[in-house]
């Protein structure tokens, strides 16, 4: 006995003729009305996996063979009051569907689901489609290596640096060795040239994973937002340092290439998103507005540690520990002296940290010098670097 809830209706006449349901455990059955009776219509189900629901409803395999060429050998009748509330699904007693029950063959069904979904359904995990309208995709699926692989570098670290910082707001912080974010390249789509993309890490039991979901969903705010400068100047003064510079990079890759971008993603368990278009004027527009702008790529940071070295002449200091090194120079606008510092001292340092994106993807990172706080006792631990 199976108590299954009404998923996809794929053919409707008066009421439900075949449909998509699922049991507790999310497995997937397909109904088919097989007769009317005195208190109402019959229906035989039969179970099927993922890959064949997303062929039946994207007309790639035709009602009969679902029933003539059952994935299991199990039936079952199934009678409801109505498709509201779980109907009890009673296991039916024979193997093979009875071949007077067998519907007509070349019976094909759509339920209108994008690509995308389609495509998550199929890989069980979370996808994305990044449409990059590169002046030579007009003509033909064509894009130049060097352009794809720019493009890929820079999106995957808008992701990564999306989604440490939701979940670090989200009190559920990335580990250094860990990285969900990642993404693979699976294919190609037609159109503008269109990169599929799917989760690189692990996902739960439903094909899902949380920290790249919010990335994706970040990322598709941010690039919805574009035409609304106050909007988009919100949004980065909101992430800001490492996260804000990787969208402007982001920004700026397009506008080099004359490439407006379309995003989408899916998951199996979330309709897709969104489908922001950007435009280049808007594009061009918010990368002005950036530029006259010098605190959205800053980002205030305290470092915590030994004084390694510390150069007044050249402005230069360097705070280490065993695992973590930081250096770099006085902030020009704060009364900082680097005179008295005790080499092998713990210290605490406030920094100004500025992020600039290079066109490979890759960060580089520039620390000031702001205030120095000195530790009389010096500790074994450190440094700890703190935003």
């Amino acid at each position: 006995m199976k108590a299954l809830s009404l998923g996809v209706v794929l053919l409707d006449y008066d009421y439900p003729q075949v449909f998509l349901a699922t049991d507790q455990l999310e497995g997937i059955f397909v109904g088919m009305a097989v007769e009317e009776t005195d208190t109402g219509p019959r229906f035989l189900c039969v179970p099927i996996s993922r890959q064949r629901a997303l062929y039946l409803q994207t007309e790639r395999l035709d009602l009969r063979t679902i029933f003539s060429d059952p994935e299991s050998a199990e039936f079952y009748w199934l009678q409801p009051v109505d498709f509201f509330s779980p109907m009890t699904a009673v296991l039916a007693q024979f193997d093979n569907c009875p071949t007077n029950l067998l519907p007509d063959a070349g019976l094909l069904f759509s339920s209108g689901q994008d690509e995308v979904v389609e495509k998550a359904l199929q890989l069980n995990a979370p996808v994305a489609y990044a449409s990059l309208s590169v002046p030579e995709s007009k003509t033909a699926t064509r894009i130049r290596s060097v352009t794809l692989a720019g493009f890929l570098g820079i999106y995957q670290n808008v992701l990564k640096n999306l989604a440490r910082f939701e979940s670090k707001r989200n009190r559920r912080p990335i580990g250094r060795s860990e990285e969900p974010y990642a993404v693979d390249v699976v294919g190609f789509a037609a159109g503008s040239f269109t990169v599929e993309m799917m989760a690189g890490g692990t996902t739960d039991i439903f094909g899902d994973n949380a920290a790249l979901a919010m990335a994706l969903t970040s990322l598709n705010r941010f690039l919805d937002g574009l035409d609304d400068e106050s909007l988009t100047l919100e949004f980065l003064q909101s992430v800001r340092g490492h996260t804000a510079s990787s969208l402007i990079g982001l920004l700026d890759f397009l506008s080099e290439n004359n490439c407006p971008l379309s995003h989408s993603w899916a998951s199996p368990t979330r309709a897709t998103s969104s489908v922001p278009k950007t435009s280049m004027a808007s594009i061009r527009r918010v990368l002005e507005l950036c530029s006259t702008r010098g605190d959205i790529g800053v980002e205030d940071v305290v470092l915590t540690g030994l004084v390694e070295s510390a150069d007044r002449r050249r402005s230069s200091w360097r705070i280490s520990s065993d695992t973590d090194t930081y250096s770099g120079d006085l902030h020009p606008l704060y009364d900082v002296d680097l005179s008295g510092i005790v080499i092998g001292g713990r210290y605490k340092f406030f920094c100004e940290e500025h992020v600039e994106l290079l066109g490979t993807g890759k960060e580089l990172t520039k620390l000031r010098l702001k205030r120095i706080q000195h530790f009389p006792i010096v500790l074994s631990d450190g440094p700890d670097k703190e935003r």
